[in-house]
């Protein structure tokens, strides 16, 4: 193995795209492409990529052959079985989450990672999760070709995945998107806007009217605009100065406005948990939560905390299978559209 730290980089890198070679060549030997080809696909230099195919031909997954160039090893392809037992044909979907260079995973990102690698194995298929190291779209793209995939799934994607995968949507390729706010044909999205006009709605019927709402950031905002759609078809105005927009202020404000008493009659959370938002209350005000309303994901909320609530859930297993759905349809050439799925929403005492 390379020592250099970008040499070990660009070593995994040519070994997932010969590994994948080898699996799609089956029983059959493929030519790779030359030293030159491999340092132009890559952007390495030409001793990077010899140092790399030396590698993989001391592990056995290259044989070379003195003036016939190098060949991937069938013996060293990987046996794949699907949820059935029976031998999986190559199907391979790779996933992006956020900007493809994510370290740490919360527990929302972690759920919906699992119901998607889920959904990804009953097509049955394997899974790539593709790394993103560049904020180049040609390199993102380079990148995502070298994996070989024969679909891909970006949940949340940044603005330069997304630029990246719609161009390769327009070309052809199965592509399916969820959780970004521009409108785009493979998409799925689940219904954060229409919960916020529903619980908007409830606020109304209860007569609180002051709602502090955390946080006004992408991806926290797609509540926002129900809200004020609520507020608006009631004839109210939405109190914006309860609005918080800066996530490293956001609870010094709210803190500041339960101290002094301002009038405050939910508080809308889609950022933080209610450890640090409820408990954050109580001290400054422990009678506030006789007059206050916590509406808040189920996912991150406590199970019992001084506050009533509105709980918001989401079907994530739904949200995985409707897009690995898409990009089914799409492998058999057939159209898709948005998909927006409802939320479920539950009121405690």
């Amino acid at each position: 193995m390379p020592r250099c730290t970008a040499d070990v980089s660009e070593y995994i890198k040519i070994r997932r795209y010969v590994m994948t070679l080898i699996l799609r060549a089956g029983n059959k030997k493929v030519l790779l492409p030359s030293i030159q080809e491999l340092s132009e696909r890559f952007a390495v230099s030409r001793p990077t990529v010899c140092k790399a195919m030396s590698t993989l031909t001391d592990q056995g997954y290259v044989i070379g052959k003195r003036g016939l160039g190098s060949y991937t090893n069938p013996e060293k392809r990987p046996i794949v079985f699907d949820n059935t037992g029976h031998f999986q044909h190559q199907t391979i979907i790779g996933i992006i989450t956020g900007d493809g260079m994510l370290v740490h995973y919360d527990c929302y990102l972690a759920l919906i990672l699992s119901e998607l690698l889920k959904a990804a194995a009953s097509l049955p298929s394997l899974v790539h999760l593709v790394p993103i190291s560049s904020t180049d779209t040609v390199q993102i793209c380079r990148t995502i070709e070298n994996e070989q995939l024969d679909g891909l799934v970006c949940h949340q994607p940044s603005q330069k995945i997304f630029q990246t995968v719609r161009k390769m949507y327009e070309q052809g390729f199965p592509v399916a998107v969820g959780e970004y706010p521009e409108d785009f044909p493979a998409s799925v999205r689940l219904d954060y806007e229409n919960v916020g006009y529903l619980c908007g709605k409830k606020l109304l019927a209860e007569k609180r009217y002051n709602v502090a709402y955390c946080l006004n950031l992408p991806p926290w905002d797609a509540p926002l605009n129900g809200l004020r759609r609520a507020f608006h078809e009631a004839g109210r105005t939405f109190s914006e100065n309860l609005v918080f927009n800066n996530i490293e202020t956001y609870l010094d404000d709210l803190r500041k406005l339960v101290r002094f008493g301002a009038p405050l009659d939910a508080v809308y959370c889609t950022f933080s948990n209610t450890y640090s938002i409820g408990d954050l209350m109580a001290k400054e005000n422990p009678d506030i939560s006789k007059r206050c309303l916590i509406i808040e994901s189920a996912l991150s909320a406590p199970p019992a905390i001084p506050f009533r609530r509105i709980l918001y859930d989401a079907p994530y297993q739904k949200y995985g299978t409707e897009l690995i759905s898409c990009l089914k349809l799409q492998m058999k050439k057939q159209n898709v559209s948005p998909v927006k799925i409802p939320l479920i929403i539950k009121t405690t005492t």
